[in-house]
């Protein structure tokens, strides 16, 4: 398979950056949507306080006349209930200790204790004792999952008359989160095609070079030993680039070496030949006339005979 190592390369890379981005991803998204309900409540009961000072004020006679809880203020308190709602921008209940009466923002129809679930109810106490009380038990009321924030308004005396009752749609705080989680989402798939682009251009760093050393290495094995791999490089992939080019060079000093050297035996041998061709041929004429019995004096058979074997 060709490009087998940069496939890899691509594969191991992008794998490792998908997972490292999924396990950020996650923690991120865990801990943006616990700081963002925490960031939720902390406005929540922020706004709950504004307004349990604000209705302490109200009811202490500190904002116009005299009197204590709703009962004092039967006339203004509709008005003054309406301005909070604008500006509570969520709904409001208004738990009167007094009437144990449970004033309901945007014109809904009062509650008493008795409509309450009894975890409400605990939720309603434990603000009247002075805490700051969050709690999600309020939904069945609301037609709506939501969180609520019950604080307690304390008058002037220390009394604590009633509670002010805050509640914010749990949708309205997923959607936040949702919306963070869209961008994150967007946000890994951005980083993710960078993360490609980059995995390519790592994968080519690795590989060019090996293509290189390969068209080297196939010249080198087809006899050209002038061949090089052309690569430079401060690593591991330059050291065996140099070392196969070393190697070419060596190779080509061999073969130059042995072809002098062929050279050389090929003038030895053709050296040879013509200081032999000589003798061999007076020899060969010699015994050519003494086997055709051109020479048959046994004097002069004993010279040829000298001849030949001086």
């Amino acid at each position: 398979m060709r490009n087998k190592i940069r496939f890899r390369l691509l594969l191991y890379f992008s794998g490792s950056l998908l997972a490292f981005s999924l396990i950020i991803g996650l923690i991120f998204f865990t801990t943006f949507s616990r700081y963002n309900m925490d960031v939720y409540k902390s406005e929540l009961g922020n706004r709950a306080e504004r307004m349990a000072q604000s209705l302490a004020l109200f009811w202490s006679g500190d904002a116009g006349q005299p009197g204590h809880g709703m009962k004092g203020h039967s006339s203004g308190y509709g008005a003054y209930l309406r301005f909070l709602d604008d500006i509570a921008m969520t709904d409001v209940w208004i738990v009167d200790s007094n009437l144990r009466q449970i004033t309901r923002s945007h014109g809904q129809p009062s509650l008493t204790y008795q409509d309450l679930p009894p975890e409400a109810e605990d939720v309603i106490a434990q603000a009247m004792d002075g805490k700051t009380t969050f709690s999600e038990n309020f939904g069945s009321l609301l037609g709506t999952p939501s969180i609520s924030v019950a604080k307690g308004i304390t008058l002037a005396n220390g009394e604590v008359a009633g509670v002010v009752l805050l509640h914010e749609k749990l949708e309205n705080i997923r959607s936040t989160t949702q919306k963070s989680l869209v961008i994150l989402l967007l946000s890994m798939g951005a980083a993710a095609l960078i993360s490609l682009f980059i995995a390519q251009r790592l994968a080519e760093h690795f590989t060019q070079p090996l293509g290189k050393m390969k068209t080297a290495a196939l010249k080198i094995s087809g006899g050209d030993y002038t061949a090089t791999t052309g690569v430079t490089q401060e690593d591991e992939i330059g050291a065996l680039a140099v070392a196969l080019d070393e190697m070419a060079g060596k190779l080509h000093t061999a073969a130059q070496e042995s072809s002098r050297l062929e050279n050389l035996r090929r003038e030895l041998v053709a050296n040879i030949s013509h200081e032999l061709r000589t003798p061999v041929t007076v020899i060969r004429g010699s015994l050519e006339a003494l086997c055709e019995g051109v020479v048959s004096a046994p004097d002069m058979v004993e010279e040829y005979h000298r001849q030949m074997f001086a």
